[in-house]
């Protein structure tokens, strides 16, 4: 849609979301996959609705992924044989990068010449300058540089800590409440197969007539207005 989702409100009948500034749309079912600490997202006061109040407090972990073509100087690494991937320790919290990957020469397409050099991949907490890849590199391509500055990862704490249910509402399924626990795409995938089949229960408990012959939650899921993509 390509739209700014400012608030959510449920009831037994459905979610009303507010979408920009347009009037309020209601929906059977909403999957809100987004980190709520971040998604600027209005929950409307609901009873129904079931939300920890730290969830909003959540802080992710800022990291800057730097991608640069160029020759790495083996001596800051011990000689000539440096490995393909390279990691630092959280202390000292002056190291450079958490992590230098070196991605394989490839070609963009079958009939481009090869790159002169590897491209390397650096993950960092603070942004890298110009002076940090001369000190990390003999020589570099300076307009193969590209910095991205993003939201990584949770920032975890202790295990006591309390998490959010998957299910906020019988009408919205929460597919980031497990971020929590861990965060990878493969995290996220069980997090939106969980999403999905809470969605389908409950459109399946609003419709017991979709529910024949014990393949209800696929029929409900597909027969009612269930926007993941919100």
């Amino acid at each position: 849609l390509n739209s700014t989702v400012r608030a959510l409100r449920c009831g037994s009948d459905g979610c009303q979301v507010q979408i920009g500034n347009s009037p309020p749309e209601t929906f059977d079912a909403v999957v809100l996959a987004a980190p709520l600490a971040h998604a600027n997202i209005t929950l409307e006061d609901d009873a129904a609705l079931q939300l920890p109040a730290a969830e909003a407090a959540h802080k992710y972990q800022q990291q800057h992924a730097t991608f640069v073509m160029g020759v790495l100087r083996t001596t800051l690494f011990g000689g000539a044989d440096v490995p393909d991937h390279i990691l630092t320790l959280e202390s000292p919290a002056t190291a450079l990068f958490n992590s230098l990957s070196r991605v394989r020469p490839f070609r963009v397409d079958a009939d481009a010449a090869p790159l002169q050099w590897p491209v390397y991949k650096i993950f960092s907490r603070n942004p890298i300058t110009p002076a940090h890849l001369a000190a990390l590199f003999e020589e570099y391509d300076a307009d193969s540089v590209q910095s991205i500055p993003w939201r990584a990862y949770p920032h975890y704490l202790p295990c006591n800590e309390t998490v959010a249910p998957f299910a906020l509402h019988n009408r919205l399924a929460y597919a980031n409440a497990i971020e929590r626990i861990g965060s990878a795409l493969e995290m996220s995938a069980i997090g939106g197969r969980n999403a999905a089949l809470l969605v389908a229960r409950a459109l399946t408990a609003a419709n017991p007539q979709d529910a024949g012959d014990g393949d209800a939650g696929r029929r409900a899921a597909s027969s009612h207005n269930a926007h993941t993509d919100l």
